[in-house]
């Protein structure tokens, strides 16, 4: 029956895939994949077999996009929690947890979600879900990848400084793996935004962000859009200061100096001319390593 059901998700992932089934994709929601796809998840305790069904359901939420009603039903919410008990119940399988999170990360990028969907993919277990993730499978790239891809769109209120070294340590160890450059390109994205938030600069330095930042760069030189996120983490750790931030600030530049930052600042402008982003914020970085904290301060 398990080998039956398996065989049956990879026939649907093939239909799934097929041109024009998006058209289609209505009157293939009305045949009850989705509904039976749920009953299975619900029903059956195999982990391959969950694998399985969650990897038909991310290739159907990538070909059809999100749509909530299967055989005349609304089924949105039976989605989620279906795809989180997979999560949860199959914690320590990595094939199961890129499958569960990146179904998670489609539902997330979708344009179409509808208000109730969209209500309970904000609520803290699916956060959890995510971050679980990213602790267990720090150095599984694909699920890394999946969870920052879904964790940048569940915005988060205020920073967490717990949630900041699972995220630094999975970066670090996804650095110069093969197909790595996605899962540190959303990492350094995640970091640039948290280093943009007042207050919490110092203890981002203070927990490694720079020497991840500085490891990225050295592993990615050609990559655009590495540098591009690198150069802007590095541009959010060193601006928007007032005087009072004087002994943040010199503690933040030493650190900078220390990791060796404006050469590899300096080498990502020289490489990238044409990007605006990189012009932009490495004037910034190398005047705030190099200057006077306090003539910074005062010109900033």
């Amino acid at each position: 029956r398990t080998k039956f059901i398996i065989r049956v998700c990879e026939l649907v992932k093939q239909l799934a895939t097929v041109q024009g089934y998006k058209t289609e994709k209505q009157h293939f929601l009305n045949l009850g994949i989705m509904q039976y796809i749920i009953h299975v998840l619900q029903s059956e305790e195999s982990i391959p077999l969950k694998s399985a069904c969650c990897e038909t359901m991310s290739v159907f939420l990538h070909t059809a996009g999100w749509d909530t009603v299967s055989n005349g039903k609304y089924v949105g919410e039976d989605v989620i929690e279906a795809i989180l008990d997979v999560s949860q119940f199959c914690r320590q399988n990595s094939r199961a947890q890129v499958a569960s999170i990146s179904c998670l990360e489609r539902i997330l990028n979708s344009n179409s979600l509808d208000s109730r969907s969209k209500t309970r993919m904000f609520h803290s277990d699916v956060l959890d879900s995510v971050i679980q993730a990213i602790r267990v499978h720090s150095d599984d790239c694909a699920v890394v990848e999946h969870a920052f891809g879904a964790l940048r769109r569940l915005k988060m209120e205020e920073f967490d400084e717990e949630l900041l070294e699972p995220i630094l340590t999975a970066v670090h160890n996804c650095i110069g793996k093969p197909v790595s450059s996605r899962a540190t390109l959303l990492g350094l994205q995640i970091i640039s935004e948290i280093s943009s938030q007042t207050g919490t600069k110092r203890a981002l330095i203070d927990a490694g962000v720079a020497e991840v930042i500085c490891d990225a760069m050295k592993s990615y030189g050609t990559n655009r859009e590495i540098q591009v996120a690198a150069c802007s983490a590095l541009y959010n750790l060193v601006s928007q200061f007032g005087v009072t931030s004087y002994s943040s600030f010199q503690h933040i530049k030493s650190s900078l100096q220390d990791l060796g930052v404006a050469k590899y600042v300096i080498e990502a402008t020289a490489n990238f001319s044409d990007s605006e982003e990189i012009q932009k914020t490495s004037p910034v970085i190398e005047r705030a390593i190099g200057s006077s904290t306090l003539s910074y301060l005062l010109t900033s």
